[in-house]
């Protein structure tokens, strides 16, 4: 799960995933992010399929990313 803060990504295990292997299905609060990644100017647009992000940036710029930690 990856949300945008400005120009920061950020990277959540999904509660399910993170539920099934603490063993404990319950407290659905406020999760800290696992990764993150600063983009060139802020994020206007996000897009994430799996273990593939695609970013895009005020600026124009693009960027497309990879987090391994969503391969699980």
């Amino acid at each position: 799960m990856c949300t945008a803060d400005g120009n920061l990504l950020l990277i959540h295990v999904p509660p399910e995933v993170e539920d099934d292997e603490k063993g404990d299905a319950g407290g659905a609060g406020a999760r800290a992010p696992v990764a993150f990644f600063r983009a060139p100017s802020p994020i206007q647009a996000l897009d994430c399929r799996g273990a593939e992000i695609a970013l895009g940036c005020k600026s124009g710029a693009v960027r497309l990313l990879r987090a391994a930690v969503l391969l699980t």
